[in-house]
């Protein structure tokens, strides 16, 4: 996917921060920053020397982007399913049948608090390191 927008911020030698408008897909993915004046940052790759006010050309990986909204809608769900199938069929292994759909409802409760945990996880650690920032890939005006 790729936006333009102004560079808003030299953040070091090799980022910055570039203003763009959210569009309609981008739902609430923090991957942008609320900037003072309300609108919305994004720290990224700065290989190409822009400065402060340059209008620029970036890209953001569209797979990178799916594959973090697969973790975060997709996880929970199927962790959800294999909890409750593990919890019914523990306990019609133990002879539980009575309390099959029971263990089964507490155990997939306990993995989908699993997931959200794992989800929290990842947004507040891992992602800054799995999924690479947006690259300025030319300087449209100066």
């Amino acid at each position: 996917m790729r936006e333009q927008g102004p560079v808003k911020k030299i953040i070091s030698s090799n980022l910055a921060q570039v203003e763009i408008q959210r569009q309609g897909g981008c739902g609430k993915c923090s991957a942008c920053k609320i900037l003072n004046d309300g609108t919305f940052g994004l720290e990224t790759v700065n290989n190409i020397g822009a400065k402060v006010g340059d209008m620029v050309l970036l890209e953001i990986s569209s797979s990178n982007i799916t594959k973090a909204s697969a973790l975060v809608y997709l996880l929970p769900i199927a962790l959800l399913l294999i909890g409750y199938f593990m919890g019914e069929r523990t306990a019609k292994y133990f002879g539980l049948d009575s309390l099959s759909e029971l263990l089964g409802v507490l155990v997939a409760i306990i993995f989908l608090m699993m997931s959200f945990i794992f989800v929290y996880l990842f947004d507040k650690n891992i992602k800054k390191d799995i999924i690479p920032k947006p690259v300025i890939l030319r300087v449209i005006s100066s």
